[in-house]
């Protein structure tokens, strides 16, 4: 009878670790209480041909590594969602945007691959590559980019 309570027992406090172990991979915080969860507006600069040198975005992080996004960009704005997870010192966000045809037809999609790197608690500096696909998922081009964002905080009403 003891070891069956002395088994259950174990049981119990491995799953309880295991729990809490799954728990702290999901909070991406730093020592100093800095946290890419929360919704940020985000001004993306390129140089590349044809695109405006810069159009804002705001981007939303959510616990467990979600992550929804809309922009500016002419000559439609567009909502993406992705998904971003801590690696090292910095986070490795990838979003997705459908593309369509003056006429609403789906045409392609745009998957963007971002570094982001907090500095202080309200603003991170990121850099990245946005590919262009057509609809048969073929690669049409590609432009890099950088990324300042500020988080977005509540105001009083």
């Amino acid at each position: 009878m003891k070891i069956k309570n002395i088994v259950s027992a174990l049981f119990l406090i491995v799953t309880a670790m295991s729990f809490v172990a799954i728990a702290n991979t999901h909070v991406a915080s730093r020592d100093d209480g800095a946290q890419l969860e929360g919704t940020w507006v985000v001004t993306v600069s390129t140089s590349a041909p044809g695109f405006p040198p810069s159009f804002t975005a705001l981007e939303t992080y959510s616990r467990g590594g979600g992550l929804v996004t809309s922009n500016n960009l002419p000559p439609v704005p567009r909502p993406g969602q992705g998904a971003w997870e801590k690696n090292g010192d910095a986070y490795s966000v990838n979003i997705m945007f459908f593309t369509f045809d003056a006429a609403g037809a789906p045409n392609g999609s745009i998957r963007v691959r971002h570094s982001v790197s907090l500095v202080g608690k309200e603003e991170y500096e990121g850099a990245g590559v946005a590919d262009f696909y057509d609809a048969g998922g073929n690669l049409l081009f590609s432009i890099d980019f950088t990324s300042t964002g500020e988080r977005m905080a509540t105001e009083p009403s």
